[in-house]
């Protein structure tokens, strides 16, 4: 890793203060957590997943996916544009502007959070379309929902953060402290002698995320410039409000999609399968890690990049990373397919070894979008964010289409199949886009040729 920052900081030049230095800061800071976080999330979810078998497991990840859900209108999508703002604004020392951003989204937040709760209570409460009929889903869902206005207002200001360049403190409460806070929660109601259920183990997970969101908060208070509560909101309500349309759209077809196996197997087959497909995604997962690392740094970058018109320079930016990606996509893919059954077993308990073909068809959909990882922080960084949304859209048909046909043939390899096949094909649709609007290659075989040029100069050089 030490050496790929290091390759980083030749190709992009500029030294510690310039964008070498931001970046070899950001993505190791980043990479660190992620992988420390990224352990911990594991760690937690197997913890779970042998206290609850595969079953309680599957009950507790069928709540989750519907919370993923119910969280769209005030916790996915709004992140990415307050990133580019604040990173916008704070270049230019317009901290007023971002003032005003802050509080229209939380008016925005407390508004949308009592809306959606009150809704989800109705419809559990009186079991509309058969949703949250078993008592267990039901109680769980109740403990969930106490998190989402939490969890919005977490995601806001992690965004901040990261649109403030401030990498380490906006990821360290979510990755680091709310599953570490999860855990020990888990282990103090173990200790107590309580009955470890979906309802007990989501507890947990409320806890954690509030406790992340207490950190967040207090990291970011530190972060804003001195007397920033005082200062005379200043506000652009129509320009976010349409730059939030496509947003909105984007993180909502997102989360559909990337929740819709797990709701659709709940629909269609049992919890235990439900509990086995959570598990394999979970580690399939982990073959592409890295990305989320680079999207928090390479993001805000992308953006002044973009505004100063150094399209050259995210070239490179690109090149550089998708190397690496694809090369860890493909150890991740490869090494499941040789031990995904005895992995499987090992961790999470032999009822989940049947998560084998889930597991490789996932992690080799992984490795195709690992080749074009950037596509969506190129357009989203650019204010091209419609079109992301319009291919997050049309997976979430096809992830529909596919899962409706597969899932009650195939169980959980036709839930594989439709999420896999569909987020491959949106990322190459992308890529496409990328191309033809930005003039940036982000695909693999670009990267390939680039890396081949430049070792290729190397070595003449040395002769």
């Amino acid at each position: 890793m030490n050496q790929f920052v290091a390759r980083l900081r030749t190709v992009v030049q500029g030294g510690q203060n310039g964008i070498a230095g931001y970046m070899l800061r950001g993505v190791s800071t980043s990479f660190l957590l992620q992988g420390f976080g990224l352990a911990l999330v594991t760690g937690s979810s197997v913890l779970l997943a042998r206290l609850l078998g595969a079953a309680g497991y599957g009950t507790y990840s069928y709540v989750l996916a519907w919370l993923e859900i119910l969280k769209i209108p005030v916790a996915y999508g709004l992140p990415i544009l307050v990133q580019r703002e604040v990173a916008v604004y704070a270049g230019r020392q317009d901290w007023p502007l971002v003032r005003g951003l802050f509080t229209r989204l939380n008016q925005f937040i407390i508004v949308m959070s009592a809306v959606i709760i009150a809704l989800a209570v109705i419809t559990a409460t009186f079991g509309i379309a058969g949703l949250f009929e078993n008592a267990i889903e039901r109680r769980t869902l109740f403990i969930a929902l106490v998190s989402l206005p939490i969890a919005a207002f977490s995601a806001i200001r992690a965004a901040t953060l990261n649109g403030l360049h401030l990498i380490g403190k906006a990821a360290f409460p979510d990755q680091i402290v709310r599953p570490s806070t999860t855990i020990v929660a888990i282990g103090i109601l173990w200790l107590l002698g309580a009955r470890l259920t979906a309802e007990t183990a989501m507890i947990a997970q409320v806890t954690g995320i509030t406790c992340a969101f207490g950190l967040g908060a207090l990291f970011l208070w530190r972060a804003l410039p001195a007397g920033f509560a005082a200062l005379s909101a200043r506000f652009e309500t129509r320009i976010w409000a349409r730059a939030m349309g496509p947003f909105l759209l984007h993180g909502a077809s997102y989360v559909v999609w990337a929740s819709l196996a797990v709701v659709m197997l709940g629909w269609y087959r049992s919890p235990a399968e439900v509990g086995v497909y959570r598990a394999a995604a979970l580690a399939a997962g982990l073959s592409i890690f890295p990305i989320t690392a680079f999207v928090a740094t390479v993001s805000p970058l992308v953006a002044r990049l973009y505004a100063e018109g150094d399209m050259a320079r995210i070239q490179k930016v690109v090149s550089t990373t998708t190397l690496a990606m694809f090369a860890f996509g493909f150890c991740g893919v490869a090494g499941y397919a040789l031990i995904g059954h005895w992995l499987l077993a090992l961790v999470f308990g032999p009822e989940f070894d049947t998560g084998y073909w889930p597991l490789v068809i996932i992690a080799g959909g992984n490795w195709i979008f690992s080749g074009i990882w950037s596509v969506g922080v190129l357009l989203d960084m650019s204010g091209n964010q419609r079109f992301p949304a319009m291919a997050y859209m049309g997976a979430l048909v096809v992830n529909l289409v596919l899962g409706v046909v597969l899932i009650p043939r195939l169980g959980l390899i036709g839930a594989a199949i439709s999420t896999a096949g569909s987020w491959a094909l949106a990322h190459m649709w992308l890529a496409i886009v990328v191309t033809r609007r930005l003039g940036i290659r982000p695909d693999i075989m670009r990267s390939l040729v680039w890396g081949a040029a430049r070792f290729v100069g190397r070595e003449h050089a040395k002769r």
